[in-house]
């Protein structure tokens, strides 16, 4: 579907992919709160209904149509910026020794061919 329909006909509710500009700006699945004439607002945030671009942003983001392929992608990478956050926790924390061979044991199985 060309992008100025696709916005044209989205409705209160819908999810929709932020996505932000720039380094370090990741994805992220939002629900539309409420529509005007010409924006579209998630989370107080405006949009234009033109071209999914952020209203009066230096660190601007971007619609995205929420497609089932798509929406799995945005997830997956979410879980994976999660778990290296918490692999980074871990790795901070005071473990004995026998959490730190589970878990080596745990990392080696799962790398294992």
């Amino acid at each position: 579907m060309e992008m100025n329909n696709w916005l044209s006909e989205l409705e209160v509710g819908d999810a929709v992919i932020v996505r932000g500009i720039g380094i370090g700006r990741t994805a992220r699945i939002a629900t539309i709160h409420r529509l005007t004439k010409t924006q579209i607002i998630i989370d107080g945030t405006r949009y234009r209904k033109s071209n999914g671009m952020e209203v009066s942003s230096p660190c601007y983001s971007v619609l995205e149509q929420a497609t089932s392929e798509r929406t799995v992608e945005v997830h997956e990478k979410r879980e994976a910026i999660d778990l290296r956050n918490w692999l980074y926790g871990i790795s901070r924390k005071e473990n004995s020794l026998a959490e730190l061979r589970a878990m080596k044991a745990a990392y080696d199985k799962a790398d294992a061919p």
